[in-house]
């Protein structure tokens, strides 16, 4: 199979060495914008750097013009990992050229309604596959979360409390701040933006429409951690299924605490679920199970979830074009009350 990834940052490389790992005689060819000194990122988000891709990845050939690149070859799929604000013209571009779309998320920096039309358009007159990259929703709690909420094992949902914070100086080691995306409003980032699997994966196991009613944030051009930006490292938001209002969401997430945590508490007429994402727990109706977790093996298994998409298998864990919209319009709606 033959594909072209953009962008060739942390996200990237993880996706290039797992399909590598998947199919390791596919054609994959590389878009960026850098010429020299790139980045070079482990599973463990360890910094080197080399001025030669080629000898470090087993790349087909590095493009630096997104058109060249696109003619280059009949690609099976694109997988977009470029900046935020570039995600959709890419898209827009390889759908054209009706090449499959895997989009990381978040598939934009802002909801532009015209753009999304346009790409939903092509995609569906063209027949075309489209992924978005939301690897929580492969992670074997978030999937429990899901089945005993379907299957009504709580009962009726009433609260629910979503938490996640860690040291963004811990995101990579080796990385100088200044200049990072997740730092910076002009490519997309701030806490909400980083930290989107939240939203969608609660979207996904609730199987609702949530809607944001109060948020607050907390962000300085530079705070006591000495980290400069002009984006939300700390949020705090209210969500609810208005207007019947059954369930109350609410949701803290930031860039700056020292211990890393991510946390779910579901409250139900029959029972409560508790979870922690680090340490791979979950307590249901007073059961507390242990689950073995690799980091890796949820990008492994969305990427072969998107490998049986192309090959005309649907996978109900991967999100899909629609689900990437509606992450992106609940954190927009969320930012534009802050």
């Amino acid at each position: 199979m033959k594909f072209l990834i953009t962008g060739f940052g942390n996200i990237a490389q993880r996706h290039f060495r797992n399909l590598k790992k998947i199919l390791p005689n596919s054609l994959i060819n590389v878009y960026t914008h850098r010429y020299d000194k790139h980045r070079i990122f482990d599973n463990n988000l360890h910094i080197t750097y080399t001025n030669d891709l080629l000898s470090i990845y087993n790349i087909n050939k590095v493009f630096y013009d997104i058109d060249e690149v696109l003619d280059a070859e009949q690609y099976d799929a694109v997988i977009i990992c470029s900046l935020p604000p570039e995600r959709m013209d890419i898209a827009t571009l390889s759908a054209n050229r009706g090449f499959n779309l895997f989009i990381e998320k978040p598939i934009d920096s802002k909801i532009d309604m015209c753009k999304i039309a346009d790409l939903e358009y092509i995609v569906k007159t063209k027949k075309l596959k489209c992924a978005v990259g939301y690897q929580m929703r492969f992670h074997p709690i978030i999937q429990e979360i899901k089945k005993y909420i379907s299957s009504n094992k709580i009962d009726e949902i009433y609260r629910i409390e979503i938490t996640h914070g860690n040291d963004i100086k811990n995101w990579t080691k080796g990385r100088k701040l200044k200049g990072f995306y997740a730092l910076d409003d002009a490519k997309g980032g701030g806490v909400l933006m980083s930290q989107i699997h939240e939203i969608d994966y609660l979207n996904w196991i609730t199987c609702d429409e949530l809607y944001p009613t109060s948020a607050g944030s907390y962000n300085k051009s530079s705070d006591a951690n000495n980290i400069e930006t002009n984006v939300s490292i700390l949020g705090s938001v209210i969500l609810d299924n208005s207007p019947n209002v059954f369930v109350s969401v609410v949701m803290n997430l930031d860039f700056i605490s020292p211990e890393p945590y991510r946390k779910i508490k579901i409250f139900g007429k029959k029972g409560f679920i508790m979870c922690d994402l680090i340490y791979n727990n979950m307590l249901v109706k007073g059961e507390l199970k242990h689950y073995d977790v690799e980091w890796n093996d949820l990008f492994l298994n969305e990427m072969r979830s998107f490998i049986k998409l192309l090959n005309g298998k649907n996978d109900v864990r991967l999100a899909t074009l629609n689900d990437g919209v509606g992450s992106l319009e609940i954190a927009c709606s969320i930012k534009d009350m802050l």
